[in-house]
């Protein structure tokens, strides 16, 4: 109805249907059209006829329209009690005849019968909110989508939705009665197997080959065995206390709720491979993993989205409350990282352990950030089943439609508290009483399929205790189960494997020679005129050019040009992703050189080698999610190599999660390898607190079982050797190179030729003796620091001194140093030299080594400190001035 109160709103439709009439909605176009035509040859009446047939039409419109954007409001969601909000949405119409005849199909004559059949839609036991979504075309693809639904299902469906039902809740039950320990019930959202069982085989039926899945702890054990058909022999023996790996691995393992499997599965003569990746306890981390798995798996077959389907399960106090999420999910739109789309369904147990929903958002339903990414999120109470296949047809259709995410917010409940050992009722009282007198989700279906349906309820029970029977054989045959090796170095890591042993490193070759080095700075320095570079680049790239030829000094930034190059010769591709990456922090790569003329044309020269390419992209301003992505993407490819770079090291922190759990403990914990590698720029110029620290000391406290490599290489050589020992040989480890700034563009920081034919050195051995014997001092070292001492004993022209840099600090070769040392007299004196403060940096980890290897050690540098660097330049200068004074001290 037009009213004074709706003019504004009209006014603006009006606008828009003049700006751009494919804007508004048919009817609006119209109504508009009739109220424009001012050349029509119809007569007063038949004009007034039309005018009224137009007002009729914009009325079923407007209430149309309120039900597709409100509807959601007033929708009866949670399975604890029906809601009590009423709409008035019918009130537009004042009793007006309405011309409802495109609705004459769905047998609707009245405004009433109207009312009734939108609210069926949109007001029953499923919400849909796409207001939001600017997109007019999307918007109308989810009308008609929604309004065209059918829910009617086959006996068979209907069969086959009890049976997963009743799977799941004999699973939980069976384990309830045989152990008291956590397993995070899926009890009261039992629904969640049937949307994901739905999902699978439809996507099978689409012609998906592998469905990755990212989930918490809260179902994932009846996951595991009833969705991705982990052996329930293998998840009884894990409750009895046994571990999920074979003891030959030597693998710490987890427990059984953050385990992941990958299986195949045919459904309906459609085969389609599961994997539910591991995850740790910190919720959401697993989703930006997932992002780089299903990236790398897309990327090798051509960016089929299609055929890798991402899904996500969520807590809905999560997804509400980590920021990762809004990471993410930003993330997944954006041209490095896109999938085309994720499923995310949450989980909404309308409670986060003790926090009641109040406490922990502001907004209504936990999807709300799908709102600022204009994604459709669709609310469904858990208890409404028949409804499941028809919502998941929609959202595997949007996804396919317009590469876009869907957020499914399934509403149920939490059977028990936080875990099974938990009394909830310390904090939810009144929830946990009338959750205590519901009926199961299997029981209520059942009794509706027997009651309405026409089923036999012997049938039905029967198809309980065949669950139960193969539960209770499979607990007997727990005690003699097998762990066998499908779970370690599957697919495309098949031909590697796990190593413990760091020795196995200094067989790796990653020496080239230096003639081919200089044929292929020939293809990557020249370029052609059609890049139009920036002129000073043109001289950069020149110069670089001239150093390899003519072998006058390679800098850090040829070396690195020179290794990817020589990476990619090799047909292995590289991934660089990054805050800044294309051309660097400090301007010392230029990846990519962008026209000068038209910003959007760019040139890699990297790609001009072979059929190996160089992916390399600027990320947005994240590194928690994006280093995740990169350590999925690296986790699931080790045949690329895959390189995040800090824009500077300090910065790092920020993604602390992910490197702890998942980068470090990965392997141990779950079998999972990776090759990437961290670049952290590092080193203490006078840039403050936070532009100077990659904080070493980090990593080299979480260095164990031959987890990682630690590095802080002082030549370019060295640096190109790291880089390519990362994609040589049958296993793969994570590198943490603590990458230079000032030694960017030093005169002394250059390699030459011969070096690059060698490999990697541990520890570099520079003397100012002229003979062993004369040596009293041994300094040792790491990084940039080392030209400073070096510059400095030679103008004090002290030669009683050898300088040990290592390069490596993790794995350390403690033999190789010891072995080193004692070529040496048995008076000789050992320092330990850094820049950062004493309780940063490596000294500890030094110390700690050394003196158990019998290495008597002293220290030289800043003393300690809470902050990694002063912000003042005068005391700046005053420390690094002070420590050559104390290491003048130490070796007179």
């Amino acid at each position: 109805m037009i009213s004074r109160e709706n003019l504004g709103i009209l006014e603006s439709l009006y606008n828009q249907y003049i700006q751009d009439p494919s804007s508004v909605d048919q009817s609006w176009r119209k109504y508009f059209s009739a109220l424009l035509n001012e050349d029509s040859d119809n007569t007063l009446e038949e004009q007034v006829s039309v005018q009224n047939s137009q007002k009729s039409d914009v009325i079923a419109s407007d209430i149309i329209q309120k039900y597709r954007d409100k509807g959601f409001l007033y929708t009866n969601l949670s399975p604890l009690g029906s809601h009590s909000k009423t709409h008035d949405f019918l009130s537009l119409s004042d009793n007006q005849n309405v011309d409802l005849e495109k609705y004459n199909q769905q047998g609707i004559t009245n405004i009433q019968q109207l009312g009734l059949f939108l609210d069926d839609i949109y007001c029953n036991d499923v919400g849909y909110e796409t207001a939001h979504i600017s997109s007019v075309q999307e918007r109308e693809w989810l009308y008609s989508a929604i309004e065209s639904q059918s829910h009617v299902l086959t006996d068979e469906k209907k069969k086959n939705i009890y049976t997963i039902l009743a799977k799941s809740t004999q699973l939980e039950e069976f384990i309830h009665s045989k152990f008291r320990s956590n397993r995070f019930s899926l009890e009261g959202i039992e629904s969640l197997s049937v949307v994901m069982e739905e999902l699978i085989e439809q996507y099978a039926k689409c012609g998906a080959q592998h469905i990755f899945t990212a989930m918490p702890h809260r179902g994932r054990v009846n996951f595991l065995v009833n969705i991705f058909g982990e052996p329930i022999e293998l998840l009884m023996s894990q409750f009895q206390g046994k571990s999920f790996f074979h003891e030959k691995h030597n693998l710490y393992g987890d427990v059984k709720y953050h385990m992941g499997y990958t299986n195949n599965r045919i459904i309906n003569g459609h085969s389609i491979d599961l994997s539910l990746l591991f995850n740790p306890s910190h919720l959401e981390a697993v989703v930006p993993v997932l992002i780089g798995k299903v990236r790398a798996e897309q990327d090798m077959l051509g960016g089929k989205y299609d055929k890798i389907i991402p899904i996500c399960l969520h807590g809905d106090a999560a997804f509400s409350g980590q920021g990762v999420v809004y990471e993410y999910m930003v993330m997944s739109q954006l041209r490095h990282y896109n999938i085309g789309g994720m499923i995310h369904i949450i989980a909404n147990n309308q409670i986060g352990f003790t926090t009641d929903t109040i406490d922990a958002r502001k907004n209504q339903y936990p999807s709300f950030i799908g709102k600022a990414l204009e994604l459709p999120i669709i609310h469904l109470n858990s208890r409404a089943f028949e409804k499941i296949p028809a919502i998941v047809k929609l959202a595997i259709e949007y996804r396919r439609t317009f590469g876009k995410s869907v957020i499914i917010d399934l509403h149920g409940f939490r059977k028990y508290g936080h875990n099974e050992q938990d009394e909830p009722k310390f904090t939810q009282p009144k929830m946990y009483d009338t959750l205590s007198k519901l009926a199961k989700s299997q029981d209520i279906y059942k009794n509706h399929l027997v009651r309405k349906e026409g089923f036999n309820e012997n049938d039905l029970i029967s198809i309980q205790s065949d669950f139960r029977k193969s539960f209770e054989q499979g607990f007997e045959q727990a005690n003699t189960y097998q762990v066998d090796d499908s779970s370690i170095m599957h697919g495309h890591w098949k031909d590697f494997i796990l190593n413990h042993d760091p020795e196995l490193d200094k067989s790796l070759t990653t020496g080239v020679k230096f003639t081919d080095l200089q044929k292929l700075a020939s293809t990557i320095f020249s370029l052609p005129s059609t890049s139009n570079p920036l002129p000073k680049l043109l001289s950069l790239y020149d110069n670089r050019l001239k150093n390899v030829q003519e072998d006058l000094g390679i800098d850090w930034g040829t070396a690195e040009a020179l290794s990817f190059a020589s990476i990619i010769d090799d047909g292995i591709s590289i991934r660089m992703m990054g805050q800044d990456v294309c051309r660097g922090t400090f301007s010392h790569r230029h990846g990519v050189i962008f026209n000068q003329e038209d910003e959007s044309s760019s040139y890699i020269p990297f790609n001009q080698i072979s059929n190996a390419k160089l992916y390399i992209g600027n990320s947005n301003l994240s590194e928690y999610a994006a280093l995740g992505v990169e350590y999925g993407y690296s986790e699931h490819n080790p045949n690329h190599l895959v390189i995040w770079e800090a824009q500077f090291g300090d910065f790092v922190n920020g993604a602390q999660i992910i490197i702890d759990q998942f980068l470090v403990s990965g392997e141990t914990k779950w079998g999972r390898s990776s090759g990437l590698v961290l670049l952290l720029p590092h080193g203490m110029e006078g840039l403050g607190p936070e532009h100077s620290s990659g904080r070493i000391e980090r990593f080299l406290q979480m260095g164990a079982q031959n987890n990682i490599r630690v590095l802080n290489c002082s030549t370019p050589a060295n640096y190109f050797h790291a880089l390519r020992r990362q994609v040589s040989g049958n296993y793969r480890k994570p590198a943490i190179i603590f990458s230079p700034k000032s030694l960017l563009r030093s005169p002394e920081a250059i390699s030459f030729s011969s070096e690059f034919e060698k490999s990697f050195q541990n520890i570099i051995v520079t003397s100012l003796a002229q003979n062993k014997k004369d040596v009293k001092k041994v300094l040792m070292c790491t990084g940039k620091v080392f030209y400073t001492i070096k510059a400095h004993l030679e103008k004090k022209e002290k030669q009683n001194a050898v300088i040990l840099r290592l390069e490596q600090l993790f794995p350390l070769c403690v033999r190789d140093i010891c072995e080193i040392i004692n070529q040496y007299s048995a008076d000789v004196e050992v320092i330990w030299c850094q820049e950062e403060a004493e309780n940063m940096g490596s000294w500890y980890f030094i110390y700690r080594h050394l003196t158990g290897a019998g290495v008597d050690i002293s220290y030289v540098g800043r003393e300690a400190s809470s902050s990694p660097a002063t912000g003042s330049l005068d005391r700046h200068n005053k420390q690094s001035d002070n420590l050559l004074k104390n290491l003048d001290a130490m070796i007179r």
